[in-house]
């Protein structure tokens, strides 16, 4: 909870102020997780994450917020650009955006009481100036602000995929959410990639692509294809069901058997 605090001060996220009249301060929550898989660092098997979370229910169309919506990379893009990389033998990369809707602006003004637990005991309210977790627009105010960082650096966005930018060179980068995959036709230009987004936004380099979007991936060399495979997933889920111990049979029951 902290090193959340921490990362809420450091970006800015609000400022401490005096709530004006007949506006509303919305409440809060913590919400605790376990993280494992790609996005841990090396050694690590699981991590403790506590997130601070707004509570975007009580926000009200036309004043709290407007527009929500914000583009993810297809599915069928990602296939279509995994098989050019493998066909010209592109070098790929996969980033982790740390805290990634803290960069968003946020374009109105929003209250929200003060982070359970950590209260300077007076009754002022924090006035948010980024885009804090739970709110409706969180994910839009990022997008934008995303999309204003890979201009900047040369990326154009792609018209046939919104969460997809180009550039002259051939180097791509697709997105969803916090999740950033690119490639290119050599690590310098992938190093400059992570040098220069790092300047606007911190960065978890993760390495080559391999588990992007719970889809496993595997580049076969000697075919020059990508291998996408999502065992990993279908084993989790239904080990969280408890359906990983059930009987197992080649083809479903038909819908038209009935109980003897």
């Amino acid at each position: 909870m902290e090193k959340e605090l921490k990362s809420l001060n450091d970006n800015k996220t609000w400022d401490l102020v005096t709530l004006p009249v007949r506006r509303k301060a919305f409440p809060n929550k913590w919400v605790y997780s376990y993280v494992t898989g790609p996005k841990l660092s090396d050694g690590d098997q699981v991590m403790e994450k506590a997130r601070l979370v707004t509570r975007g229910d009580f926000q009200r169309e036309g004043i709290d917020y407007k527009e929500t919506y914000a583009p993810v990379v297809k599915f069928v893009s990602l296939r279509i650009l995994l098989t050019w990389a493998a066909k010209k033998r592109l070098k790929t990369r996969h980033w982790d955006i740390v805290s990634a809707f803290l960069h968003g602006v946020l374009d109105l003004e929003v209250y929200m009481q003060q982070p359970q637990g950590f209260s300077d005991g007076t009754n002022r309210v924090c006035r948010l100036n980024k885009a804090i977790y739970g709110l409706c627009q969180a994910a839009r105010c990022f997008y934008i602000r995303l999309d204003e960082i890979l201009k900047k650096i040369g990326y154009k966005r792609l018209a046939a995929d919104w969460a997809i930018w180009i550039r002259h060179d051939g180097a791509f980068i697709a997105v969803h959410v916090d999740d950033m995959a690119a490639a290119a036709e050599n690590d310098r230009a992938l190093d400059d990639i992570s040098t220069v987004f790092g300047e606007f936004m911190e960065l978890k380099d993760l390495g080559e692509i391999r588990d992007y979007l719970s889809i496993s991936m595997h580049f076969d060399s000697s075919k020059n294809v990508f291998l996408l495979s999502q065992e990993h997933y279908i084993l989790k889920l239904l080990s969280e069901y408890g359906m990983d111990t059930a009987f197992e049979v080649q083809i479903p029951a038909l819908e038209s058997d009935k109980e003897k």
